[in-house]
């Protein structure tokens, strides 16, 4: 019966040292690549939940008592912003005239990829008095609601008042109007003076 002898490992560890270094040394370069990417994942997971998340208050009005000019806020509901909600947005914004709601069409595949923002608009249509409130695109380099029809004003359509904000609710504050303006101007000249 013949005897096979295994030589003597070298001193380093040998071919089988090796090839645990480079299975280690695999599965820690991988398990950093992982980590990067858990990490992004879970970045763009928690914008695009912020993103669905935010809840804005959602209301058309001509008539300067009610609930939407007014704000009160049991009456107003606060919706997700999302696809539909820019939709409904679009739907108010061309009952106050077909022109600005052509300012409001937002394109279905570029949508889903842009932030969405809170939307309250006050405007003037011949005799009425508008207050919209809604969802929004996001301001970016190419896109500014507020500036598209703050420049589409005309002698019979004028936006006085245009803002986006970026908070759950922020498009709460009550319409601005002459007489609350005068007042607070007179209550503090009355206090200095």
């Amino acid at each position: 019966m013949s005897r096979v002898q295994s030589s003597p490992r070298p001193a380093g560890g040998g071919a089988g040292t090796s090839w645990r270094r480079c299975l280690l040394h695999f599965f820690h370069f991988h398990s950093g690549i992982m980590l990067v990417q858990s990490c992004l994942l879970l970045l763009a997971f928690l914008g695009i939940e912020r993103g669905l998340c935010l809840k804005c208050y959602t209301c058309l009005s001509n008539d300067p008592r009610d609930a939407c000019a007014k704000f009160d806020k049991s009456e107003v509901p606060l919706r997700a912003c999302d696809r539909k909600e820019l939709e409904r947005t679009e739907a108010m914004a061309k009952e106050m005239h077909p022109l600005i709601g052509k300012l409001f069409e937002v394109d279905a595949a570029v949508e889903p990829l842009l932030p969405l923002n809170c939307l309250k608009q006050e405007s003037k249509h011949g005799n009425k008095h508008y207050v919209l409130r809604g969802c929004q695109l996001a301001t970016s380099n190419d896109l500014d609601i507020c500036v598209k029809v703050k420049k589409d004003n005309t002698e019979h359509f004028q936006t006085n008042y245009c803002s986006l904000c970026n908070g759950d609710g922020c498009n709460s504050a009550p319409s601005r109007s002459t007489s609350t303006i005068i007042s607070v101007v007179f209550v503090t000249f009355v206090i200095y003076f």
